[in-house]
């Protein structure tokens, strides 16, 4: 089998979902590449879209919350015709000569973006290639109800009527889990993880994403974290690709021994291991690897859009409490790491919803087409 996997450079999620799937078809033996959707428009389209959403996300995430209610209430937003179908359009001569060229027999799709192309495709020309869109939230996103899939993959069963309400065939639905990269399918103990960082066992470890945060909100939180909760409790804090951030905080809080600061790291799984509580934004991926690991979360929605549905989601299935804020984050975080009852149960409620979505995909995709 042979696959084309294409994703779409807004958030890093849909682009780890894409590697992970990858790996996972090529371990099994297939062969497979993942290309930016975007690219085949323009590679300065797909840029300009790129850094616009990072700063829109980043800044003015107000801006998201209202664009994707507008797209939520206007299900025709992205129907043939529109400018947003037209728009997509002009990239499927290239995506044509790339699905000829790599003579793929699978095209998987881990934006709408790229099912909305590839869905413009299959209404142009003859695709004898198997189509799939994976979902990468806990909810239908907008636009998808106007792409027209072989397969839907989504995150979980209870999803199924929302996918459904929107017109998609519920023949073509298959429940699969959100797929990740193979470390978070591995556990080891919280002990272990702890011992293989050089953190001391004996106190509490915090998981925090700067990312749900501005630089100063993120230092404040911190320091409140250090003041409100026992002594000795490490907080490791991820920066991803925020080098501003990362520099920022490491003058403040370089020489605390208590504060780990990380950029963009691989080893994002071990952190997750060895945490007690992980204080993140309810991005679909990010949040399906901390279930996997089995670590109860602390959600701040500080964009909106298809986050408050994840949110929503884990919230209601108690893998999670929801905070507005950092102000009251750090006595939500001294409550959970005092009641190790509570934990356990959000740590079981984590794993009853954790699937192998990059195996469960791999599966069915051979069955369909028979190799």
């Amino acid at each position: 089998m042979h696959a084309l996997i294409l994703t779409c450079n807004t958030g890093q999620g849909h682009n780890s979902v894409a590697q992970a799937l990858c790996r996972h078809l090529t371990e099994g033996g297939d062969t497979c590449r993942v290309a930016d959707a975007l690219q085949f428009i323009s590679p300065s389209v797909s840029g300009i879209i790129s850094r616009w959403h990072d700063l829109l996300y980043r800044h003015a995430p107000y801006l998201i919350r209202r664009g994707y209610s507008a797209c939520e209430r206007n299900p025709s937003f992205s129907a043939e015709g529109t400018a947003v179908y037209r728009f997509l359009q002009r990239g499927a001569d290239g995506l044509y000569e790339e699905i000829k060229k790599s003579a793929c027999d699978v095209i998987l799709c881990t934006h709408v973006f790229a099912a909305l192309m590839v869905t413009a495709l299959k209404k142009s020309r003859r695709l004898s290639a198997f189509t799939a869109f994976v979902a990468t939230d806990y909810t239908c996103s907008p636009m998808v109800n106007q792409t027209q899939m072989d397969c839907y993959y989504i995150p979980h069963a209870s999803l199924m009527h929302e996918f459904c309400a929107s017109g998609i065939p519920k023949s073509r639905i298959r429940v699969s889990g959100i797929p990740l990269r193979t470390h978070f399918y591995r556990n080891k103990t919280r002990e272990a993880a702890k011992r293989a960082l050089q953190l001391p066992t004996e106190h509490a470890h915090i998981l925090l994403c700067a990312s749900v945060f501005r630089t100063k909100s993120t230092a404040r939180l911190c320091n409140a974290l250090l003041a409100t909760l026992s002594r000795g409790t490490q907080i490791s804090v991820i920066c991803g690709k925020n080098a501003a951030a990362l520099k920022q905080l490491s003058r403040i809080f370089g020489e605390n021994e208590c504060v780990h600061l990380y950029g963009y790291t691989q080893g994002l799984y071990a952190l997750m291991e060895s945490a007690d509580l992980v204080v993140t934004k309810p991005g679909g991926v990010s949040v399906t690897e901390a279930c996997n690991k089995g670590v109860p979360m602390l959600l701040v929605d500080t964009v909106g859009g298809c986050e408050s549905h994840n949110l929503a989601f884990l919230v209601a299935r108690d893998c999670a409490i929801a905070e507005k804020n950092e102000r009251e984050a750090p006595l939500h975080c001294k409550r959970l790491l005092s009641d190790a009852a509570e934990r356990a149960r959000m740590q079981a409620a984590c794993k009853a919803i954790s699937l192998n979505g990059a195996e469960a995909i791999f599966q069915h995709l051979h069955s369909c087409i028979g190799v």
